[in-house]
């Protein structure tokens, strides 16, 4: 007969009852390397398109 460790599967429940977010609609991480590629628009290029 296996002992198993009392803290391992509090520990393991825990980790896998965590809640996931699943709504990116408005709030998708932003990539990395897409950041970067638009860093010169949002810091240098910007402006209102509504207003040209």
């Amino acid at each position: 007969m296996a002992i198993v460790d009392i803290n391992y599967i509090k520990s393991f429940l825990s980790n896998i009852m965590k809640p996931i977010y699943l709504d990116y609609n408005a709030t998708t991480p932003l990539a990395p390397e897409v950041a970067e590629a638009m860093k010169p628009f949002l810091e240098e290029y910007f402006g209102n398109p509504s207003s040209v």
